[in-house]
């Protein structure tokens, strides 16, 4: 079986690539509403607060990835995110 080539080991890249960034976002959205649920519900343990600022504490989740802004990604990976989202 001859190797990959580079063509095929690039769009698997992109795919994966992808398909990393739509968990991120199905991540982001899941910590949104742990987060408003937690302000809107009562404080029940007295911790409220303190468990809010862990929810927001982590700033990789609640900043968009830059994925397709990488110096390393040709632009032509970047219009076809678009079109693989569709």
């Amino acid at each position: 079986m001859p190797p990959p080539s580079a063509l095929a080991i690039a769009t698997s890249s992109l795919h994966r690539l992808v398909k990393e960034e739509a968990s991120y976002y199905k991540e982001l959205e899941k910590q949104e509403e742990r987060i408003k649920k937690t302000q809107e519900g009562p404080d029940e343990d007295g911790n409220k607060e303190y468990t809010i600022k862990q929810e927001v504490g982590f700033p990789s989740l609640l900043s968009p990835p830059l994925l397709f802004s990488h110096p390393q990604v040709p632009p032509q990976a970047a219009s076809h995110q678009t079109s693989l989202r569709g």
